[in-house]
């Protein structure tokens, strides 16, 4: 099954929109899939597209999460990358990685790295050098936040097995 992919660049450094870029608080839609980042309040960080991308204005060392929107009738696993390591564990990102479900018409914001069943890494604006990603070896993907959608699968509707009976004489 192909993912509907979701694809946020979302430069770390704080950010000035040039003049004839138009910022608003908007998600990165595919299909009834949206991803937007959202500061600590819950506010929708503003955006403004540039060469077919989507790019966020941040505040250097200010928080962050990734908030997935689930417009559907069905359930879905998303796997979020932000800096091209995974939101779960902090790993290299992958398709082939585990993600969370996202409940049919429900909403689920990822706040930093899991570091374990309490505690996460915080996600926040900063340089290349600072950043979870380079510290961690792998700085090639800073500034990427990334969401792979995998819609579940209808479920098959399978007919009864055929019961064979006598009828009484």
């Amino acid at each position: 099954m192909r993912p509907t992919s979701l694809l946020l660049a979302a430069a770390l450094l704080a950010l000035a929109a040039p003049a004839a870029a138009a910022v608003r608080p908007e998600a990165a839609r595919s299909g009834p899939f949206a991803l937007d980042l959202v500061d600590e309040a819950g506010n929708v960080l503003p955006t403004f597209e540039h060469r077919g991308r989507t790019y966020v204005l941040g505040t250097k060392g200010r928080r962050y999460a990734v908030r997935v929107r689930n417009q559907s009738g069905r359930r879905a696993e998303v796997v979020i990358s932000v800096d091209g390591r995974d939101a779960i564990d902090g790993r290299p990102s992958s398709f082939d990685r585990r993600g969370y479900v996202l409940d049919a018409y429900g909403a689920l914001t990822v706040d930093g790295f899991r570091l374990s069943d309490q505690a996460v890494a915080a996600f926040r604006f900063g340089s290349v050098a600072d950043s979870y990603a380079a510290r961690m070896g792998d700085a090639r993907d800073v500034g990427v936040i990334g969401v792979a959608v995998f819609p579940e699968r209808a479920p098959r509707r399978v007919p009864p097995p055929y019961l064979a009976y006598s009828r009484p004489h």
